[in-house]
């Protein structure tokens, strides 16, 4: 077998990428994302993150909401803090010198999770809600 490395956006229209509404006043879990079998993700300092929250209305989710990037094992047990932000730093998608990078690096291994959990003045709606990560994908191929 062999490893392919190649560059992916991790988005919530991903297959392995599960949304849930979030929780005024209260950290919620608005996306997961879980790392599918045989394959790894490696996020660089470089990486960049988006993110874009509303309610039902839809209105936007205002300064004040925070955001963390978690990685957690399989179990549950462990967890790595990816990053911990303003809601507002994450909201540039178009320009790329605004644009928010993670500043470290950490390796998503099979079934890991990673997920976007926020604070949020709102309750965050799971048709509202969109992101992005860039990653290095690594996968084992069949030949």
């Amino acid at each position: 077998m062999a490893v392919q490395k190649s560059k992916y956006r991790i988005t919530q229209g991903d297959a392995n990428v599960a949304l849930t509404a979030g929780t005024i006043g209260k950290e919620s879990t608005v996306a997961t994302f879980t790392c599918p079998d045989r394959t790894a993700f490696q996020i660089t300092p470089e990486d960049i993150f988006s993110l874009y929250l509303a309610s039902t209305t839809p209105t936007e989710l205002s300064g004040t909401s925070q955001v963390k990037l978690i990685v957690e094992d399989p179990n549950g047990i462990s967890s790595f803090l990816l990053a911990l932000i303003d809601y507002t730093v994450v909201t540039e998608w178009k320009d790329r010198l605004k644009l928010y990078t993670i500043g470290q690096g950490v390796k998503i291994k099979p079934q890991d999770r990673l997920k976007v959990k926020v604070t949020g003045n709102l309750a965050a709606d799971t048709d509202s809600t969109r992101f992005q990560l860039s990653a290095t994908r690594v996968a084992e191929t069949l030949y």
